[in-house]
């Protein structure tokens, strides 16, 4: 019955070698992905995105799609997430992307990815392929050992710009080899990733503390960053807040956790108050209360680039405060203080308050002297 039940859902193909002599392997391609295999071995000019997501078709389906990436240099991007791929799978698709010339973009989340394929795409993956850009691995299994073998790939990486790693368990030891990664002290070429999620990771004040060096002071790059559903305790808390006082990249990050009380909030608010490059900041869910918003009233006096502030709790009189304030950063604020702005450009900036009269009347308490010439 099982054997009947393979040959019903599976074509056998004799997979080639290089030199075009019929090698001992076989590769079993799922009727459904036929079409698919076939289109990539002809380098079908019209596949540039690949979208196999939910197909369930496990690691024989992973062979085959490798089998038919071998020699492919139309596809950029390329979907198999939620196929219950398992590390034979990672392994066949890790020995093609070596080689591939194009792909981009490569999404594998939800799939039993695990340490074991971690190791596969660390070792082979990253340190050789010049073209990939975005790696999705979110909900994966990957442990703390995957997390390493991930971190010395990118230390030989130098065109990741995406990395999601969220929803799995690396904890503080991945935390820490992926922020000595990010450093680009022990490699070469810096690292140059753009976006990276460590969302749900089992990470606490430790690991948060090690990114956060590097955020200080050594990653010039880093744009977007996840840290929410982790163990925010104080020492985190400290840790965002120094990263907010002194980064001056970070334009997103999310710090949501239900550890996040009062006291910490106050930390990260402290941060945000001297910030000069963050727009968005989520932190949400959380236990702050009212006392906690109150400290990012204070700190929102001060900080005129951030225009989006998810706290995700009950509103409060302090949302109002902090409404006003964000309007005010969406509006230009940054600009108020700017002696360098060509006068024939501020009746331009002047109009963005039109119709907003408390923003207005916020401006010119601020800057009376161009009111005055602007008349």
């Amino acid at each position: 019955d099982q054997q009947l039940q393979k040959e019903q859902n599976f074509n056998t193909y004799s997979m080639l070698n290089d030199e075009g002599i019929h090698s001992n392997i076989s590769v079993f391609v799922p009727i459904r992905l036929r079409h698919v295999h076939r289109r990539l071995r002809e380098n079908d000019p019209t596949l540039v995105r690949l979208d196999l997501g939910g197909s369930n078709f496990g690691s024989l389906g992973a062979k085959a799609v490798a089998h038919g990436l071998a020699r492919n240099s139309t596809i950029v991007e390329m979907n198999l997430s939620y196929n219950l791929i398992n590390p034979d799978g990672v392994q066949a698709l890790s020995t093609v992307l070596i080689q591939t010339l194009k792909l981009q973009i490569l999404d594998l989340h939800c799939n039993n990815v695990s340490d074991e394929g971690a190791a596969f795409i660390g070792n082979f993956v990253l340190p050789h392929n010049e073209t990939l850009t975005s790696l999705l691995l979110r909900n994966t299994f990957i442990g703390s050992s995957g997390a390493l073998r991930l971190a010395e790939g990118l230390m030989q990486n130098q065109t990741l710009q995406v990395l999601d790693l969220g929803a799995n368990r690396i904890g503080n030891e991945g935390a820490i080899a992926l922020g000595k990664a990010l450093s680009g002290r022990t490699s070469k070429e810096n690292l140059k990733l753009k976006w990276l999620s460590l969302w749900d990771n089992q990470i606490d004040g430790v690991g948060i503390t090690a990114i956060a060096e590097v955020l200080c002071y050594g990653n010039q790059y880093l744009q977007y960053l996840n840290l929410g559903q982790n163990r925010i305790d104080t020492q985190g808390a400290n840790a965002i807040g120094r990263i907010l006082a002194h980064n001056t990249v970070l334009k997103e990050l999310h710090v949501g956790d239900f550890r996040l009380g009062p006291r910490e909030a106050k930390s990260i608010a402290v941060g945000l108050h001297y910030n000069v490059s963050l727009q968005i900041l989520d932190m949400s869910p959380n236990t702050m209360g009212k006392e906690g918003m109150a400290a990012f009233v204070r700190a929102l006096e001060k900080n005129q680039t951030i225009t989006k502030l998810r706290f995700g709790i009950e509103e409060n009189d302090c949302q109002q405060q902090i409404d006003f304030y964000l309007k005010l950063n969406k509006a230009g604020r940054k600009h108020m203080g700017d002696v360098s702005i060509p006068w024939s450009l501020w009746p331009l900036i002047l109009a963005k308050f039109n119709r907003q009269p408390d923003l207005l009347c916020h401006w010119t308490r601020n800057r009376p002297d161009l009111c005055n010439s602007i008349g």
